[in-house]
């Protein structure tokens, strides 16, 4: 009688989480958590009277493009100095007029509490986009996320809108690997309203093909600039152009720590960024296998991330919280990734370095992961 024999697949080995990791995610986890009510008793901080004050003159009817004349409504309060000239459309000061039924100091405290609802919301949705099942597969993420401390800290101690932001580019990056094309385009529309960082996405779309995507976002800009000037006059958008033309003839924070030089060779310089970015676009979007297509997705989306702290003034050190999806897609990738040679060494150190409170040593670390991706989106083709 003939036995057939059978054979069992050794099922394949991965490496354990290591059990400290746990530890550490969650005593960061409880340092951050302790860390806010610091943040609450310290009283509003930087841009948020700005944004408070600004919402306010608009429902009086103060033009929230004088400086001067928002300060003189702040002054009764004690915050006239923190007033800063803003130059956004007023997209955000609808979102947070509700707020301003409270003093400033009140509603300061339901800000950085919202955020923390928002950070919750943006790694949620991450997570959501990633395919991983349950706690166990997400933990390294979570990890990274711990490691953001004193990122996540200033950015909900600052009373900035970096979170909000955060939130929209992740909700566009989950519904782009969702084929959604026309609510990616409304989520991308609608936050160039509420900060125009995500201008820099459109050029990416437009190379890709992305046309849906491109042309909704482009719709929902056009439909609430239309409500905006009917409900505060064409200022409203003219004068946030001007003054975006003014940053962009200016130094963005990185030129200003990076170049010291005269104004016809920072002319060329930044001319030489906006020309190199606009073809790593273009060249990065032709030939894309199918064996890299959805790796290659996440490089070009991780490469515009970093591109809003490389061409923007936003360069300051609440807006790197905008490196923290950068970090989890380049964790998830790294299988794909591994396969370039030394790249298993260099986004270790990266990793290390843009996590460095150091400001130097963060800027520099930011452009040397800019030039990374932007070596990886060539090698996977």
């Amino acid at each position: 009688m003939q036995v057939n024999q059978v054979t069992f697949e050794q099922p394949k080995k991965t490496r354990p989480f290591p059990a400290f990791a746990d530890v550490v995610i969650i005593f960061l986890a409880l340092a951050y958590a302790m860390s806010i009510p610091l943040a609450l008793k310290s009283g509003p901080l930087i841009d948020f009277p700005t944004y408070y004050f600004c919402s306010l003159a608009q429902e009086k009817g103060v033009d929230i493009y004088d400086q001067q004349a928002v300060a003189r409504l702040a002054s009764s309060t004690g915050y006239e100095g923190y007033i800063a000239n803003y130059g956004y459309p007023p997209t955000l000061l609808v979102l947070i007029h509700p707020l301003t039924s409270f003093d400033v100091t009140t509603a300061y405290k339901l800000w950085v509490l919202f955020n923390q609802i928002i950070l919750l919301l943006t790694i949620a949705l991450y997570y959501l986009s990633s395919g991983k099942k349950g706690f166990i597969e997400f933990r390294p993420n979570l990890l990274i996320s711990s490691l953001f401390i004193i990122y996540l800290y200033v950015s909900s101690s600052s009373g900035q809108v970096v979170m909000l932001m955060l939130l929209l580019m992740t909700l566009t990056y989950f519904l782009m690997k969702q084929k959604r094309s026309a609510l990616a385009g409304v989520s991308l529309g609608f936050s160039s309203m509420v900060k125009p960082l995500t201008l820099v996405f459109l050029p990416y779309l437009l190379f890709k093909g992305e046309l849906r995507t491109l042309s909704t976002a482009l719709a929902t800009m056009a439909a609430i600039s239309i409500l905006l000037s009917v409900y505060a006059g064409w200022d409203v958008l003219s004068y946030p152009l001007n003054v975006a033309a003014k940053r962009f003839e200016s130094t963005t924070s990185f030129e200003t720590h990076l170049v010291k030089a005269d104004p016809e060779l920072f002319g060329l310089y930044k001319a030489g960024v906006i020309l190199l970015f606009l073809a790593v676009l273009y060249l990065s979007c032709r030939g894309v296998s199918g064996r890299y297509q959805k790796a290659r997705f996440d490089m070009e989306y991780a490469f515009l991330l970093v591109s809003v702290l490389i061409l923007t003034p936003e360069a300051a050190y609440y807006n790197y919280i905008y490196l923290l999806p950068v970090c989890w897609i380049l964790y998830d990738r790294r299988a794909d990734l591994l396969s370039v040679p030394w790249t298993r060494y260099s986004m270790t150190l990266l990793f290390l370095l843009v996590l460095t409170p150091l400001v130097y040593v963060t800027i520099l670390s930011t452009v040397a992961l800019w030039l990374l991706l932007l070596y990886l989106m060539f090698k996977l083709r």
